[in-house]
């Protein structure tokens, strides 16, 4: 439903098709009348009215935050939410600016989804949302760009990533929900993961994450081009290289199984390559 400002006696009054049918309905609804046609009214959701406190438009289902400018009676200034914040509302049309609407708090919500992976959303430097592992609003229903969020939730309860005791050396690997990190166990301030040598030349690997799932196995993977042309950089696979590439090499370094739980198989240090293949 869109948000109606107050009117005072003797203002002049112009028939509103719109405000009549949703009267209508709310009428309808309370004596127990659904069409299924209808949006249903979220009874169970929290709106107040806000102002646009900024100078550009402000999108419908847009997340937007309070600002410190003057209320407008019980009005609320608001601005678009910056990238990446956590509490934020949605406004339920485009607000051109000091322009009056409806702002979402809590409740169900649809959105555009940008970039990004995970459960929840956050705003991001456009009109969509990105998604995210943790956050204040959870995805109920996604399809392709378009997600049914339930916001004003809570933050769910940090978790202490997995680390496998026994091995405190180069490409160690942490797990923390579905984010590996591959660093320096022997120097957790080390910006690089570890060294990789091959002949007489020696690369630095920094500190790196990657999304993983269980089942699978995280792995340097080493491509080859020519003497002087390496690439490197960590992936993951469900099952291990068997037959390895001609211009590809790979060491495991961790792997995940089905109940999620980290295990270190990578447990000699910095690693060196002498050969097309080094197991």
């Amino acid at each position: 439903m869109s948000f109606y400002p107050d009117v005072s006696p003797g203002d002049p009054f112009k028939p509103n098709a719109k405000l009549s049918n949703d009267v209508r309905r709310l009428v309808n609804m309370s004596h127990g009348f659904q069409d299924c046609r209808q949006k249903s009214i979220p009874f169970g959701s929290v709106r107040v009215s806000v102002y646009n406190a900024s100078t550009v438009s402000i999108p419908i289902n847009s997340a937007v935050v309070f600002t410190t400018d003057a209320l407008h009676g019980d009005v609320l200034p608001v601005k678009k939410a910056p990238a990446g914040t956590t509490e934020f509302g949605i406004v339920q049309k485009t607000l051109a600016p000091n322009e009056c609407g409806s702002c979402l708090l809590i409740g169900v919500a649809t959105v555009t989804l940008g970039s990004g992976t995970g459960n929840f959303v956050k705003p991001s430097s456009t009109k969509a949302f990105t998604r995210t592992s943790s956050g204040t609003a959870k995805i109920l229903y996604s399809t392709g760009t378009t997600a049914v969020i339930l916001l004003g939730g809570s933050q769910p309860q940090a978790t202490t990533p997995q680390i496998v005791s026994g091995y405190a050396g180069a490409f160690k690997v942490s797990l923390d929900g579905t984010t590996a990190t591959i660093f320096n166990g022997a120097d957790l301030n080390d910006t690089n993961a570890g060294t990789v040598r091959i002949g007489s030349k020696t690369w630095n690997i920094p500190v790196s994450t990657v999304e993983v799932e269980p089942g699978k196995r995280i792995y340097l993977e080493v491509s080859y081009d020519s003497e002087a042309d390496y690439t490197m950089g960590f992936i993951t696979k469900l099952s291990s290289y068997a037959d390895r590439m001609s211009q590809y090499w790979y060491k495991e370094l961790a792997s995940i199984d089905a109940a999620g739980v980290l295990h270190q198989t990578h447990l000699c240090g910095n690693i060196e390559i002498t050969g097309r293949w080094c197991v």
